[in-house]
């Protein structure tokens, strides 16, 4: 999938959600959702909780936004995911650009990374930045392979 980016989407949450895990992007993303419900607020077309919501790349519906641990994680690795991607027609990530995490520092801050240099922060949710979804790999999602 393309990496969204804040033209295509808002990213701003105004509100502090339960969205604090490192490493559960799933977890964080149901909580950012279940914020934006609980606070009684409509999304609109372009905010990237509605957006992720009928997100239904490949067919597959689990999508969310991955945790800060887990950017971190794409970060290091980078060079053989953008291979991967790059071998199956993905879309690779970016090296010079900043990708929001689903993980909330506090109301109205988030963290992001940049993929440039690794450089991990925080900065307002109505920052201008990359989203990108992701999901977990499940056995059988490419079928078998013979070896």
């Amino acid at each position: 999938m393309s990496p969204l980016h804040c033209r295509d989407v808002d990213s701003a949450i105004a509100d502090e959600t339960a969205a604090k895990a490192d490493y559960n992007g799933k977890t964080n993303t149901t909580a950012i959702i279940a914020g934006y419900a609980a606070l009684g607020k409509d999304m609109d077309s372009k905010d990237m909780c509605k957006v992720l919501e009928t997100y239904n790349e490949g067919g597959y519906t689990d999508w969310y936004i991955p945790a800060a641990g887990q950017l971190y994680e794409f970060y290091t690795n980078r060079t053989a995911i953008n291979e991967a991607l790059t071998a199956i027609s993905g879309n690779a990530f970016s090296t010079a650009d900043d990708y929001w995490s689903s993980t909330e520092k506090y109301f109205y801050y988030a963290w992001f990374m940049n993929f440039s240099n690794g450089y991990v922060s925080s900065h307002s949710k109505g920052e201008c930045d990359y989203v990108r979804f992701v999901r977990d790999y499940n056995e059988g999602d490419f079928g078998t392979i013979d070896l």
